[in-house]
């Protein structure tokens, strides 16, 4: 993988930090109104989240096109320290409110915040890709 390949990896991983912290507190000020334990959970699981894309993605970007000896072992560890965290994150939640369960729904909501922003990510940079301009500022489409 080239350096400027890698470059645009970095570039993505914080861009996409920088949305999904955004898209929590979002979440969070409009649960506020809602309950504390809601907004707890939410805190609870979107941090999680978080954290769990960011060592996915700094485990591809640390990868750079160059494989483990086992890769099976390696993604194996890092699939089970982010579910680990994410169960960590859900029985935290749990234990704030076990009655209502406000707080361990809303953690599960806030677990899954990170998905909507990489599937816009996804798409605009899909769209980068296929629709260039050329000097003149016109709309050039790429061919495949």
């Amino acid at each position: 993988m080239s350096k400027d390949a890698h470059q645009e990896l970095k570039r993505m991983r914080r861009w996409m930090s920088g949305l999904g912290s955004a898209t929590l507190a979002v979440s969070v000020a409009g649960t506020a109104w809602f309950d504390t334990a809601a907004v707890a959970g939410l805190l609870l699981g979107g941090a999680a989240g978080l954290v769990g894309f960011w060592l996915l993605a700094t485990r591809v970007e640390r990868l750079r096109g160059r494989m483990p000896q086992h890769p099976e072992r390696f993604w194996a560890v890092w699939t089970a320290a982010r579910f680990g965290l994410y169960a960590a994150a859900l029985l935290a939640s749990w234990f704030i409110d076990p009655a209502r369960l406000y707080a361990l729904i809303a953690a599960a909501a806030g677990l899954l915040l990170m998905q909507p922003v990489q599937m816009a990510a996804a798409f605009l940079s899909l769209n980068r890709d296929i629709v260039k301009q050329d000097d003149d500022g016109k709309r050039v489409e790429r061919e495949p």
